[in-house]
Parts: structure tokens; sequence; C-alpha cells
């Protein structure tokens, strides 16, 4: 049974990081050119991983597996919304509390980088009154 179960986490995650590393391949080719390449990926992972496993914890939440799984989706939808309604920049505790949803640490991440991105430069990671890092570190939380 341990055998099973870690051969299911294992391509879980031979899985998701391909399809990052495929999404990184096609970010860099066609929108973030300065942005380093390793920086792009680590964040598209970890913003894989921290959803799969925020729909994890959500569909243990469900007896009927197709409820679990529109139950999920919603969810992760749903926690987008606060971006979306927010955009008036909010104060740095404000952003720490809303990324603890996955959703919400990457597009603030990724805000950042697009702004980066926006003005032909690099993003930094470690600056700002919310750097990419502190998201990087929620989506490592999460």
């Amino acid at each position: 049974p341990t055998a099973s179960a870690l051969s299911w986490i294992v391509l879980a995650a031979v899985q998701v990081s391909l399809s990052a590393l495929l999404c990184t391949i096609v970010l860099r080719a066609l929108l973030f050119t300065h942005t380093p390449f390793l920086a792009q990926f680590t964040l598209i992972l970890l913003f894989s991983q921290a959803s799969a496993a925020f729909s994890i914890c959500l569909a243990s939440l469900f007896v009927k597996a197709r409820t679990a799984v529109l139950g999920a989706v919603l969810a992760l939808f749903a926690a987008e919304i606060p971006f979306l309604i927010l955009t008036m920049d909010p104060t740095p505790c404000a952003k720490a509390l809303l990324s603890l949803l996955p959703n919400m640490a990457f597009s603030y991440a990724l805000k950042q980088v697009g702004d980066a991105e926006g003005a032909n430069v690099a993003a930094s990671f470690d600056e700002g009154d919310f750097p990419i890092l502190w998201s990087l570190g929620f989506l490592l939380f999460d």
C-alpha cells in the first residue's frame, strides 16, 4: 500500500513538473523574455503544486467524486475573486493574509513580473512592499 501511494505521488509530481516546464517555455518564448527562466519555472511549479494540494484538501471535504471536482473548481475560481476586487493596492499585511490562497499569491507575483516585463526589465524578486519572494514562500507553504 505504501509503494502504491508513493508511486501515485511521484507520478503526479512528474506530470506537474513537466506541465510547469512546458508552460514556462511557452511564456518565456512569448511574454516574459526578461525574467530569468529558473525564476519563472519556480513560480509556475510552486503554483501548480499548491493548486493541486488545495484541490486535494477541498476534495477531502466531499463524499462524492463529482461533487468534489465541481467544488474544487468553483473554489479555485472563487479564490481569484479577491484579487479582482482588491486591485486598489491593499496593505502588505492584507496581501499576506490573502496569499494563503494559492491563486492570490500567484496573482500578486505574476502582476509584478508583468509590470516589470512591461517596462522591459527583469522582475526583481526581493523589492517592493510585497516582494515576489514572499509570494513564492506562501506558495511553498500552501
